[in-house]
């Protein structure tokens, strides 16, 4: 969503980056990491 963002020139760089700290911040211990693997999986199969 913010890289779309970022391409359509609605966001710069920096304010993606920034929004992306705020929500880990935010997130904190709720995120969680996956695998690449799996990552790309989920991007394929949604059509990113």
């Amino acid at each position: 969503m913010l890289l779309g963002l970022v391409r359509q020139g609605s966001l710069i760089l920096d304010q993606a980056r920034a929004m992306c700290d705020d929500a880990a911040r935010v997130l904190g211990p709720r995120i969680v990491t996956v695998s690449s693997d799996r990552a790309l999986d989920t991007a394929l199969a949604c059509g990113m």
